[in-house]
């Protein structure tokens, strides 16, 4: 009874306080891919960034733009400084999901040839594409999500080997059969009777 009453406590307290809700697999992206802690402390990868022209009270400035994927909030973020470095605003934009960085990239496929099954589907001689993004209404890429797509092919697309949806949040794939109609060209030629 004690226990249950200490967890309970803790659980309260965590929601009161707002604690980070980032998973193991979470920290094992972080661990392996370069990110910034602002000042709030939230653990950000930068996706974008680059310089564009606006006007500003009447004149045309440089702005620094980014766009970065916050793991602690699991959102996006957009954020502008000024030429000097001042910082204009940090603006949420919980809608927008971002694409894999190439370090995140190098992570989920390390992660996916650890995978008990996967490890024995996927080999150095396949093709891999992927990182970019995929949102839906409702289900596990929706809000809070950070989905994307990972492709695997053999023989410079003649065979499909995967086409997933893989979730930076949870660290895990989704979905392994995104379109199942969708084939590598020597299988769709074999499918209409054409020799490969």
């Amino acid at each position: 009874m004690m226990r249950r009453l200490l967890v309970a406590s803790v659980a309260l307290a965590c929601t009161l306080a707002g604690c980070a809700t980032t998973s193991t697999k979470e920290q094992g992206a972080l661990a392996a891919v370069p990110y910034e802690t602002t000042a709030q402390g939230e653990r950000v990868v930068v996706v974008r960034d680059y310089i564009e022209l606006q006007k500003r009270d009447g004149n045309d400035v440089h702005v620094r733009v980014q766009y970065v994927w916050n793991y602690d909030r699991g959102l996006t973020q957009r954020r502008t400084w000024d030429e000097q470095g001042i910082a204009y605003e940090a603006m949420d934009m919980p809608g927008m999901t971002l694409n894999a960085t190439p370090a995140e990239l190098e992570w989920m496929w390390k992660v996916l040839r650890a995978d008990r099954h996967w490890s024995q589907v996927l080999k150095d001689d396949m093709d891999y594409y992927g990182g970019f993004s995929f949102r839906e209404a409702s289900g596990p890429c929706s809000q809070g999500s950070r989905c994307v797509h990972a492709i695997v092919m053999r023989d410079d697309g003649r065979e499909r080997i995967l086409h997933g949806i893989f979730d930076f949040a949870t660290g895990r794939l989704v979905d392994d059969d995104v379109d199942p109609t969708l084939t590598g060209i020597g299988q769709r030629n074999t499918s209409n009777g054409e020799k490969p």
